[in-house]
Formats: structure tokens, sequence, C-alpha cells
């Protein structure tokens, strides 16, 4: 997948996802681990819209984190991470808002909408 039409912070959450999952055991790349990573995002702009949907940052991170644990994890494999079906249609869906926002970058924001 070409992430140069990423932004930095967009490129470093799936990032995180990434290091998250792996950290995990777990081998896809999930929705999960993508909201997590936004969670934690240093970025102010995941806190300040979900403040604004008047949801507890705490409480999503937790739920996160249980979403998390329900993946599987494997023992051994040669391959690297990737991407699941769904996390591919949520960088579709956040493609979409980038596309429908008339924006050039695909952002922290698309991802959340793309969620």
């Amino acid at each position: 997948m070409n992430f140069n039409n990423f932004t930095l912070k967009a490129q470093e959450a799936i990032q995180a996802a990434v290091e998250l999952a792996t950290s995990q055991q777990q081998q896809a790349i999930e929705p999960g681990h993508i909201l997590k990573a936004l969670v934690l995002s240093d970025d102010a702009v995941v806190p300040f819209v979900l403040k604004k949907l008047n949801i507890n940052l705490n409480f999503l991170s937790q739920k996160a984190d249980d979403l998390i644990a329900t993946y599987p994890k494997i023992v051994s494999s040669s391959d690297g991470p990737y991407f699941s079906n769904d996390t591919t249609k949520l960088i579709e869906a956040a493609k979409s808002k980038l596309k429908s926002m008339g924006d050039e970058f695909i952002a922290i924001e698309h991802s959340l909408l793309g969620m």
C-alpha cells in the first residue's frame, strides 16, 4: 500500500498500529489496532474530536484494548504483518472521505470518519 498520500501523523498512527499488533503477537492489522493507535496519538485532533462527541477517551481506550484482546495470536510465522479486510475497507473509506472533502492527503480525521 502506498502511504505517500498520508499525512505524517496518519503514517505514524499506521506504524503505531503495526507495532501494537506485533507486540500482541497478532499478524493482521485490524481497525481496533488503528483506533488504539489514534487514541494514544500525541496529536491533539483525536482527543478534541472525541471530547466534542462526548466520548470518554479512557473508556474508548479500554474498549479498544478489549477488542484487540479478541484478535487471534500467532505462534510463529515468517510472514510479516498485513492489513485485514476490515482495515483495507477502513483505508478505502478514509480515501473516500478525502475525496469528498476535497483534501489532498489522508489525515487522522479521515481515518476516524472512515471508522
